[in-house]
Order: C-alpha cells, then structure tokens, then sequence
C-alpha cells in the first residue's frame, strides 16, 4: 500500500510539473506571433519530465507513439495531445509559414491540457 501511495504522489508531481511547462507554453502563445519556439520547447519540457520518470523515447518511436504513452502516464485524454503532437511535428518538420490558426489551434490544445492535469492535482486552471 505505500508503494501505491508513493507512486501516486510521483504521478501527481510529474503531473503537476506537466501543467507548469503547459502553463509556460500558453503564455509564450499568447505573448508572441510566433508559433515554432513555444511548440518545441514545451514538447522537449514534457520529454525531460517524463524521461525523469522513467518514460524514454525510443529512438524507433514516433512522436505520436510518445503522445499516446505520455497521456497514459499522466492520465489525461488522447485528443489534444494528439492535436498538440500533430502541431509539434509541424512546427518541428516542416518548413512552411506556421498561421495565425495554428497558433490559436496550439493555444487551445495545451488549454484542454491544462485543464485535464489539473483536475488531477487539484490545480486551477
């Protein structure tokens, strides 16, 4: 049982870890038309804390594969995870001009997000 309990509280922290680098991602949206950046400094954010707790990206891994494992570990839903790991691959792969759109459609996401892990740590959103 204090195993349970202990990882539980490892969840919570990573949680509530998760919610901050969100919350920082959102901020640097909302601040600035630029849209690469805060993508790909939250997606490496997230990488950093869950490789701490001991979920690796394998090097065969698709970012969507590592989507869907890191909503499992932190237990939240797949759609806007997916959405932000469609966006990250974007921002992350591609050349082209990133829109207004995109950006907005990020903000939102990562607002999902952050709702979701805070109704895990009893954060407010």
């Amino acid at each position: 049982m204090a195993s349970l309990d202990h990882d539980e509280a490892e969840v919570k922290q990573e949680v509530a870890q998760a919610a901050d680098a969100v919350r920082q991602a959102i901020s640097s949206l909302k601040a600035t038309a630029e849209y690469r950046e805060p993508i790909l400094l939250c997606y490496r954010r997230m990488c950093q804390i869950l490789s701490e707790s001991g979920l690796l990206i394998d090097q065969a891994e698709t970012p969507r594969e590592f989507a869907q494992k890191a909503s499992e570990k932190l237990r939240i839903g797949n759609d806007a995870v997916l959405g932000l790991t469609f966006l990250f691959e974007e921002a992350r792969y591609s050349n082209h001009e990133i829109t207004e759109e995109k950006r907005i459609m990020a903000i939102q996401h990562l607002e999902l997000i952050e709702k979701a892990l805070a109704s895990h740590v009893g954060l407010a959103a």
